[in-house]
C-alpha cells in the first residue's frame, strides 16, 4: 500500500490541477477536498471505476488518470482489508456529526 500511496501523493504534488486544501491535523473537520479524495479512493476500491475516474479528473490531467485511479484502487483495497481485520467492540457508540 505504501508504494501506491506514495504514487498518488507524488502525482498530485507534481501534476495536480490545483493545490488541494486541507484542515490542520488537530481539526476534526473534513474539507471538501479531503472528502472527495476519500470518496475517490473508495469508489476506485469498490469497482466504481468510471465514477472514480470522474472524480480523479478533477485532481489530475487526463494522461495520468488511469495510473492515478489504479493507485487509488490499491490503496482503497488495503484500507478495506485493514477495516475488515480490525476488532470491533460489541456495542459501538453512534458517532455524532460535528456540524
Amino acid at each position: 500500500m505504501r508504494d501506491a500511496l506514495e504514487e498518488m501523493f507524488a502525482t498530485i504534488a507534481r501534476h495536480g490541477r490545483r493545490r488541494l486544501m486541507r484542515h490542520k491535523l488537530a481539526c476534526s473537520c473534513v474539507s471538501s477536498d479531503e472528502a472527495v479524495f476519500a470518496q475517490f479512493v473508495m469508489q476506485a476500491a469498490t469497482g466504481e471505476r468510471e465514477d472514480a475516474m470522474l472524480m480523479g479528473a478533477l485532481m489530475v490531467e487526463g494522461p495520468l488518470l488511469l495510473p492515478f485511479t489504479d493507485a487509488a484502487r490499491r490503496v482503497g483495497l488495503e484500507l478495506l482489508r485493514a477495516e475488515l481485520a480490525r476488532p470491533r467492540a460489541l456495542f459501538e457508540q453512534a458517532r455524532e456529526s460535528v456540524h
